[in-house]
Order: C-alpha cells, then sequence, then structure tokens
C-alpha cells in the first residue's frame, strides 16, 4: 500500500490511501499508535482530506484525551457536506462531552439539537434513543421510547432500532407497571429474534420481555418458556461478556424460583 501512495498523483486518492494505512497498523496494535496518528495527520493535510481519515483522527483523540485534537478535527468535519458526517460528528461530539468532559448531559443534548435540525435522520433519531437509554439514568423512559419509535419508523427492521424500541418499551412498560407496552415489547423483541437469531443479546431481550409480561399476566406457561432460553444462554451464550453473563445466570435463578412457586 506505501508502494501505491507513490504512484498517486491526486490528493484525494493519497489522502484515502494513507487513512487506509493508518487503519490497517491501528488493526496491527497499541504500539503503533504514533505512526496511526502520524498517518492521519499527513491524510488530513491534504486537500480534500479523507472523511475516513478525519473521523478515524477525531476518535483517535478521544480515546487518547487529546482535547485539543478531538476539537480541531471536529471543526474540520463541521466544514464538511458528506453524508457520514450528519451522524457520526453528533456522536463524536456526543462522545467528546462524555469522555472528555465527563458531561453526558451536554452530549446528550447535543445529539437533541441535531434531531431538531434533522428530524428526517432516522440514525440520529437511534443514537438519541441510545444516549438516553444507556447514558442517562434518570431519562423518563416516555422520552426515549418516543426516540426509539421514530428511529424504528425513519428505518424499520434494522436491527439497532428493533433493539432500541424493545428495551425501550420495556422500560415504559416496567415504569408505568403498563401489560400492553410490555406485550408490544414482547412483540418486537420476538420479531428482533425472528430477523436477526444469531445476536446472543436479542435473545437475552427477548427473555427479559417475556419474564416482565409473564410476570404481570400470570402465565406459567411463558415463565416455562423464559426459563428455557435463560437455559440456552446459560449454556451457549456469551463466553467473553462477564456482565451478561452474570445477568443471565441471576435471571435464570429468579425465573426459576417463580416457576416453582407457581407450580
Amino acid at each position: 500500500m506505501e508502494r501505491g501512495l507513490k504512484l498517486m498523483e491526486e490528493e484525494r486518492d493519497k489522502s484515502e490511501v494513507l487513512a487506509a494505512l493508518a487503519m490497517t497498523k491501528y488493526n496491527v496494535g497499541a504500539e503503533e499508535v504514533d505512526s496511526v496518528k502520524s498517518y492521519l495527520f499527513q491524510s488530513s493535510q491534504l486537500s480534500p482530506p479523507s472523511v475516513h481519515g478525519l473521523l478515524a483522527l477525531c476518535s483517535l483523540g478521544i480515546l487518547y484525551g487529546d482535547t485539543s485534537l478531538t476539537l480541531a478535527v471536529m471543526e474540520e468535519l463541521r466544514k464538511l457536506s458528506d453524508s457520514m458526517t450528519k451522524v457520526d460528528v453528533p456522536r463524536l461530539n456526543m462522545m467528546y462531552h462524555i469522555f472528555l468532559e465527563y458531561n453526558t448531559e451536554a452530549g446528550t443534548k447535543h445529539v437533541e439539537e441535531c434531531v431538531g435540525e434533522a428530524p428526517e435522520n432516522g440514525l440520529l433519531w437511534l443514537l438519541l434513543a441510545q444516549a438516553k437509554l444507556r447514558l442517562t439514568a434518570d431519562s423518563d423512559p416516555a422520552t426515549v421510547l418516543t426516540a426509539a419509535i421514530a428511529a424504528n419508523d425513519c428505518d424499520p427492521n434494522v436491527m439497532a432500532s428493533l433493539v432500541v424500541l424493545a428495551l425501550a418499551e420495556l422500560a415504559d412498560g416496567i415504569h408505568r407497571n403498563d401489560l400492553d407496552t410490555k406485550k408490544k415489547a414482547l412483540r418486537n423483541a420476538q420479531k428482533l429474534c425472528h430477523l436477526y437469531p444469531g445476536d446472543t443479546e436479542n435473545w437475552c431481550i427477548l427473555s427479559a420481555a417475556i419474564r416482565s409480561y409473564a410476570s404481570q399476566s400470570d402465565d406459567n406457561r411463558l415463565l416455562w418458556r423464559a426459563c428455557f432460553y435463560l437455559q440456552w444462554l446459560s449454556m451457549e451464550g456469551p463466553r467473553r461478556n462477564s456482565n451478561l453473563i452474570r445477568w443471565i445466570e441471576s435471571q435464570l435463578k429468579e425465573v426459576k424460583e417463580m416457576v416453582t412457586r407457581d407450580s
């Protein structure tokens, strides 16, 4: 690739190749960070610069706590009209506020402003729903659900949108103790597993939705199904995600106690 770089005449092409080199180096290991940063910086100095390269350089700045670099690259990204930057810049800005300023509220507020400017962008709605669902502990479940519904309306049947919709409905149903909302969460979790059966986390969401709905509707048959899924997940589920493993084991124990008590 480095040999090909010397043959490039257009700066646009050189910038893209340098960005690709940097990403290849980064995949080699952490010891290559200085080399990665050098390639990305060279890429950013060419005209026009690679959007991929700028996004990678900004991400590197956030990852290694370089505020000056992050802000400088973000300013360059704002000047571009590339379709990728409409979502990636708000995402990076949110990450900057959260990881470098330790201000989750400011990060979420920035995404809300971006949604207000481009309400037709489903990826921005998805980013907002994910931020509120995962990062803001005191978020109103109803506002999370509104963002999740908008994301799914813009991009229906996309896994990320279905995940956040099922989780938002589940959270809202539990918060309001509303059986109809829990039923919607269950249906969307079933749809999620039907469309994307290879993802373990999807089956965890389904198990949680089944348990929540069954415990309120007193449906012992559904509790047995939740028990079956959790038992299967405990044997065939994730091996590297210790938090998810602990959650599965905890849920399985509780559901088994519920089934035994109701038998």
